[in-house]
């Protein structure tokens, strides 16, 4: 009697923690899945130096690309003659003056990048 109870627990137990490992697999499928739809959301113009230029799929005017490096993040408008920082939060002064002279150097693929993502400038959109 006592070893059946006890044989009794130790299925619970096992079918418990069976169902805790499908469970814990299926969430990481989700996390995975969601991973991947935000990466797609943020269309990627190229990684250097330990920081990734990027934009937003659903972006706004002026053309600007999005830098994050892992002490934070920031923002550099594209405008007809220059590069301008909108916004630093926490990247190091050296590493944005990096970003910066990248930008610069590959203007023009950022623009293309931009232009082929959307297809036309947001401003055409309202003339």
């Amino acid at each position: 009697m006592l070893l059946d109870s006890t044989l009794k627990s130790f299925a619970k137990i096992h079918i418990f923690s069976i169902l805790t490992k499908i469970i814990l697999s299926e969430l990481k499928k989700c996390v995975f899945l969601q991973t991947k739809k935000i990466i797609k959301t943020m269309p990627e113009i190229f990684r250097i130096f330990g920081m990734r230029f990027y934009f937003y799929s659903r972006e706004h005017e002026p053309m600007h690309v999005h830098v994050k490096n892992a002490d934070g993040t920031a923002k550099f408008d594209i405008l007809e003659k220059e590069i301008v920082l909108v916004k630093n939060e926490g990247i190091k002064v050296k590493d944005i003056k990096a970003a910066e002279m990248v930008l610069e150097e590959n203007r023009e693929l950022a623009i293309a990048k931009w232009n082929e993502y959307f297809g036309k400038s947001i401003n055409d959109e309202n003339r």
